[in-house]
């Protein structure tokens, strides 16, 4: 009882939290980085050339009308913004891509009965804290990446296996695979987590601009400090390689690039892009061998008190969402963020002048021959027995034989 009094008096307190930021942002109508109906708003006068404070307040009417009809709402925490660039892809966040897309899918699909509240920046915790609040039902939603949730969902950590999944094609079919649906996805569910969606984006190398030689092979990281995160897939993979993993916290990258405490970063480079940290970055170096995915998940403690129909109906949604990204994403990547040889002049990484290093077939070869699981199964064999093994060869498996091209997962 203690317990579950203690578990509503915080989500009580989200909620007052939630209203407050709410109530200013739509009165105040001061930034497009607030709450879902600015975000509107400030689309609607881009595409109908009206003013801003004038379709922002039409947007804030219709969203709170939705949110007053609905039966269920659903809060989704987020750490980056629904509007950021002027780019031919997206506009939000860049590693948020499909948000939006699924928020109004939910609604549609639905006929109106659900109502999805995004609430940006952070404002109800970092993605760790989110996701561990929307496992425990205290929030409905939360975007956040695979690495986070494997903290408190450990299952999700067998994607870290390095170069288990070398490409976005192999990538989408794990995504789209129905026995991955099986043993991963329902392990999740099983422990409070739901994904609906979630995107490709390889980890790659960002070097500060401390560090002038090419990095090419694995050798040329002996002795650098790299920031790690809490994966342990992640650390065991910098302690093979010979360099020297550096915990630091997310918050304190920027400090640690500038600053020296750390010579490189493994992030994906969208997130590096999103969280301002370009500006200490002298090379990138598209290494690729786990990723940064980005997921959005919904609790299973919520998800299981919705009728049948309306649990169809977010499916459908994360489907439709899945689908816009496996057509979207790689365009992101090449036209709007500049992640490819052949990418546009205007493109972020182009304009930032940061050198990018993309590998050779054969330089590739040497970073997948160095952290392969035969060469290093002793390592790694043990964490895959902790984390799941079966989840871990239906990921192998779908790699192997399944199919890039979108398919409903659960049916």
């Amino acid at each position: 009882m203690v317990e579950e009094n203690s578990k509503q008096n915080e989500k009580n307190q989200v909620e007052n939290k939630k209203n407050t930021i709410t109530r200013r942002e739509f009165m105040k109508l001061a930034s497009v980085f607030g709450v879902t109906a600015a975000f509107g708003g400030l689309m609607a006068a881009c595409s109908n050339g009206g003013s801003v404070n004038d379709n922002t307040k039409k947007q804030a009417s219709v969203e709170g009308n939705k949110g007053g009809q609905a039966e269920y709402k659903a809060v989704l925490s987020v750490d980056g913004v629904l509007s950021k660039y002027d780019g031919p892809i997206v506009k939000c966040s860049a590693f948020m891509i499909g948000v939006w897309e699924l928020k109004q899918a939910i609604e549609r699909n639905s006929n109106g009965k659900i109502y999805v509240d995004i609430q940006e920046s952070a404002v109800l915790g970092s993605q760790a804290v989110s996701a561990q609040k929307m496992q425990q039902g205290v929030i409905e939603m939360s975007h956040c990446s695979t690495q986070n949730l494997a903290s408190i969902v450990p299952p999700w950590n067998v994607l870290d296996i390095p170069y288990t999944v070398p490409t976005i094609e192999d990538f989408y079919k794990v995504v789209y695979s129905k026995e991955v649906n099986k043993t991963l996805r329902e392990k999740s569910k099983q422990m409070g987590a739901i994904l609906l969606t979630v995107i490709p984006q390889a980890r790659w190398l960002e070097m500060n601009k401390k560090i002038k030689n090419d990095i090419r092979k694995p050798e040329d990281l002996k002795g650098l400090k790299i920031r790690v995160t809490g994966s342990q897939l992640e650390q065991l993979s910098f302690k093979i390689l010979p360099s020297n993993p550096t915990p630091v916290a997310w918050g304190e990258v920027p400090t640690a690039m500038n600053e020296g405490a750390v010579d490189g970063i493994h992030v994906g480079p969208l997130s590096v892009a999103d969280f301002g940290i370009l500006g200490a970055v002298g090379q990138v170096v598209d290494t690729k061998w786990m990723y940064n995915s980005d997921g959005t998940f919904v609790s299973a403690k919520w998800f299981n008190k919705l009728p049948a129909n309306l649990q169809e109906a977010v499916l459908e949604s994360a489907f439709e969402a899945q689908k816009y990204i496996s057509e979207n994403y790689q365009k992101l990547e090449k036209e709007q963020m500049g992640l490819s040889p052949d990418s546009p002049a205007n493109s972020l990484y182009k304009k930032e002048g940061i050198k990018m290093t993309f590998l050779t077939k054969e330089e590739r070869q040497a970073w997948m021959d160095y952290l392969s699981f035969e060469k290093n199964k002793d390592k790694y064999a043990p964490l895959i027995q902790k984390f799941g093994s079966s989840e871990y060869e239906a990921i192998k498996e779908a790699v192997k034989n399944g199919s890039p091209n979108p398919q409903k997962w659960w049916a």
